[in-house]
């Protein structure tokens, strides 16, 4: 999919609006890595910003920052490889990954990157080996459950996905395969089962900026807006979560009639 000519920005008040894609790229982004560069935390958000806006070019040195940043941890680490992978560097993008997992030792982004990684080098049975690792690792991790779907997706349609989203929400502490199943409610005609499955994760999809950004948009395409403002706005927390999320939040209230609850959201 080719990607989109503008970048969605956010003002103070969680208003969005769009700029151009070069603009973005040459004007704001730097400032936005000059004013974190010495703010580990912030700078990992930028650049996680910049990588899911295919704006990879531009982060290569602030990826190399937040290593140095970060001593050497994981979270540097698995940015940078990432950053290295998406710019054509795979043989610095591979040894960056392995050098953490020497370091640090195995989780489930690591695993799921370098399967990402020996499949781009058609490497499939190696792939999918290290893919159910990573969920061995942690049933939760977005990368590694979203491409299970898509390899289940592709074997067996919907139906196999939902049966295996079904099986491995049974796990203890397996929320991200029911939210993923609650959403999918959402979108069907069962909206009240996906009520029911996000009232028994929402504390736990709240731990996750972009879980819980995905679970408002869903509940406010539904149509469920009551329970929207019930789900979402006790535990959203601008300082935390994504400001699509306020947006959302913010145009519940406010379609609901609840002026003054929908400007107090980015108060």
């Amino acid at each position: 999919m080719a990607a989109k000519d503008t970048i969605t920005v956010f003002d103070q008040q969680g208003q969005p609006r769009e700029l151009p894609r070069q603009e973005f790229l040459d004007k704001v982004l730097p400032k936005l890595l000059e004013a974190a560069w010495g703010n580990p935390d912030q700078l990992y958000q930028q650049i996680v910003f910049a990588l899911e806006n295919g704006l990879h070019d531009g982060v290569v040195k602030a990826a190399e920052r937040l290593d140095e940043l970060d001593g050497g941890a994981e979270r540097g680490k698995v940015l940078l490889s990432a950053t290295q992978f998406q710019t054509g560097q795979h043989d610095a993008a591979e040894a960056t990954l392995r050098a953490s997992l020497e370091k640090n030792g195995e989780s489930a982004i690591a695993v799921v990157n370098l399967a990402r990684m020996r499949q781009a080098r058609g490497d499939v049975d190696g792939a999918q080996t290290l893919l159910s690792r990573a969920l061995e690792l942690d049933a939760n991790q977005e990368n590694a459950l979203g491409w299970s779907c898509q390899l289940m997706q592709e074997a067996g349609g919907e139906e196999a996905v939902l049966e295996f989203l079904e099986d491995l929400s049974k796990g203890p502490g397996n929320w991200r395969a029911t939210l993923w199943l609650a959403q999918q409610k959402l979108r069907t005609q069962d909206a009240d089962r996906g009520i029911e499955l996000l009232r028994g994760v929402m504390d736990l999809v709240a731990r996750d900026p972009g879980a819980l950004m995905g679970a408002s948009a869903d509940l406010g395409k539904a149509g469920k807006l009551n329970e929207l403002v019930e789900l979402v706005g006790p535990r959203f927390d601008e300082r935390r979560h994504r400001p699509e999320t306020g947006f959302n939040l913010m145009q519940a209230y406010a379609q609901l009639g609840r002026a003054d609850e929908a400007r107090q959201v980015h108060a």
